[in-house]
């Protein structure tokens, strides 16, 4: 347990908690685009960025101008450089009644889990040659996120929280966003209030695939405070398949996750 932890920043913990309970800080027409992390939330803030603002180049860069993420921005930051409203504000936070229009994103937990191995190794969080079986049972028990819990723990507390309190919620789930991501686009504009055309959907699409956005993250990531601390020759926009979870799971890490994880994965469908 020691080796593990200290590859864990422990600042993250600490920055989140001050933002959410900084007086003031949250308007009532604030959208607040939440995920457990490596859920999708960076595919979805380009999607988003690209929706509101069609004539301008989404960049690495730029995106926090549009949708700054509530982790890497002070609360200066983004009440100064972020003036549309609502604003739409990036967070990974455990459920947060202050939170009160929320587009939460979820994910296969087996896919989370191999996203996240990859960006621990890409930010030298764990060893490049980190055992996986070993890492997925670290994963079960939210070791690696501890300030924002497991995956289940974080997906139950928005589900069942929002279902109790006064919140404007909508549930993306990542793998029908990647099969239908008209349909869903469309869903997050409706919620957004935007009025949008065939057109303008597919533009915002393109500009925001996964071949664009590494195309953006190989010209700003020594620019990009994202990305500039990570290993240059590891991605941080991977391959974002579906199923790529599969290559790595043996019986023996698949059936420990299941165990702990089956009914929030059940709820959401993904045991089917």
């Amino acid at each position: 347990m020691s080796k593990m932890r200290k590859h864990i920043n422990p600042k993250m913990k600490d920055n989140s908690k001050q933002k959410d309970e900084k007086s003031g800080f949250f308007r009532e027409d604030d959208i607040f685009l939440v995920s457990y992390p490596k859920s999708g939330n960076t595919w979805v803030r380009f999607l988003i960025a690209n929706l509101v603002q069609p004539n301008k180049e989404v960049t690495f860069l730029n995106i926090d101008e549009c949708v700054p993420d509530i982790h890497k921005n002070s609360i200066e930051e983004i009440s100064v450089n972020v003036i549309e409203r609502p604003r739409i504000i990036k967070s990974h936070n455990l459920y947060n009644p202050t939170y009160k229009r929320v587009i939460y994103i979820v994910r296969d937990p087996r896919s989370v889990s191999v996203s996240l191995y990859h960006h621990l190794i890409k930010f030298f969080k764990i060893p490049d040659q980190y055992p996986f079986e070993e890492f997925v049972e670290n994963f079960i028990k939210g070791n690696y996120m501890s300030y924002f819990g497991s995956w289940d723990s974080h997906v139950l507390g928005w589900m069942s929280g929002t279902k109790n309190n006064n919140t404007d919620f909508i549930c993306l789930k990542y793998e029908d966003l990647k099969d239908e991501t008209e349909k869903e686009l469309t869903k997050v504009a409706d919620f957004l209030g935007l009025k949008i055309n065939q057109e303008l959907c597919q533009r915002t699409i393109t500009a925001s695939s996964f071949n664009k956005m590494r195309q953006l993250e190989s010209m700003d990531w020594e620019k990009s405070k994202a990305l500039s601390n990570g290993n240059p020759h590891k991605r941080f926009v991977r391959s974002g398949q579906v199923d790529e979870w599969k290559s790595y799971f043996n019986q023996e890490s698949e059936r420990k996750l299941l165990s702990k994880f089956r009914p929030a994965m059940e709820a959401l469908g993904y045991t089917d």
